[in-house]
């Protein structure tokens, strides 16, 4: 029994997910493309805006580099978070949080995601994990 739920849920998580990249990309590498674009898991082609890149290029110190898609991860009861210091990094810039020096985590509202989705549109992208889907 547990086996064929446990199935269901991949199953529906894999639908919900779909929008999802086979493969991220670099933002450097993307900066150097001529239409800067990456392909999802069904097969459609997903663009990113290339004054995102150049404000996401703005706010990282140095030659730093980041993977976009910038993945929030919900995580259920309206709380979304984002893991990785350098996107820990941009996203406390975009939405004007102070963030302790190595934090690698941040956690968000629904209304911050809101606030950094309308920023940041095409290189964010949102993933509902198992225990959403278990709720």
């Amino acid at each position: 029994m547990n086996s064929i739920l446990e199935k269901l849920l991949e199953e529906e998580l894999r639908i919900v997910n779909k929008h999802l990249p086979y493969k991220r990309a670099s933002l450097r590498e993307m900066l150097l493309e001529e239409r800067p674009e990456i392909v999802l898991r069904d097969g459609s082609k997903h663009l990113f805006d290339k004054r995102e890149l150049r404000l996401l290029r703005g706010l990282l110190e140095g030659d730093r580099d980041i993977e976009l898609p910038i993945i929030i991860y919900y995580l259920g009861g309206g709380v979304y978070m984002v893991s990785g210091r350098e996107n820990v990094e941009v996203v406390s810039k975009v939405l004007g949080r102070e963030r302790a020096p190595e934090s690698d985590k941040i956690y968000l509202s629904r209304s911050e995601v809101i606030d950094l989705r309308a920023t940041l549109r095409t290189t964010t992208t949102i993933v509902f994990t198992p225990q959403v889907m278990g709720e």
